[in-house]
């Protein structure tokens, strides 16, 4: 089942049960978990999401089916979590810099080498 928004067709959540009560829909997730929806600006439909549902990135009409929502933005990840990826991104980084240098540095070597050589045997 899932829920969606009367306006903007947008799919908000999936539910194990759905049932309207006199607050509204009434969409229960698991043993505990269970949230109502105003039925004014929510409706149902009992479809299996795809495997790659997330809240509010599709849209859902009985014609159409599931499309992407065009507005979808996806979660960003917690300010710690970001940090920590941006840390070891810059490790990879400095690693590949160290990489590019030591590269550079035996290029050089083998350049100064080649212009010894054409030096000592009268080639320039």
């Amino acid at each position: 089942m899932i829920i969606v928004h009367r306006e903007n067709d947008v799919v908000f959540a999936s539910a194990l049960t759905v049932e309207i009560i006199e607050q509204g829909i009434l969409a229960e997730k698991g043993t505990i978990r269970a949230c109502i929806y105003p039925e004014t600006a929510f409706t149902y439909f009992d479809v299996t999401t795809p495997s790659d549902w997330e809240p509010q990135k599709f849209c859902y009409t009985e014609v159409d089916g599931f499309t992407l929502n065009a507005s979808y933005v996806p979660p960003q990840p917690p300010p710690e979590v970001r940090i920590a990826q941006l840390e070891a991104e810059n490790a990879l980084m400095a690693l590949e810099l160290i990489d590019t240098q030591i590269a550079l540095e035996q290029s050089q070597t083998e350049q100064a080498n080649l212009i010894l050589t054409l030096v000592e045997r009268g080639v320039i």
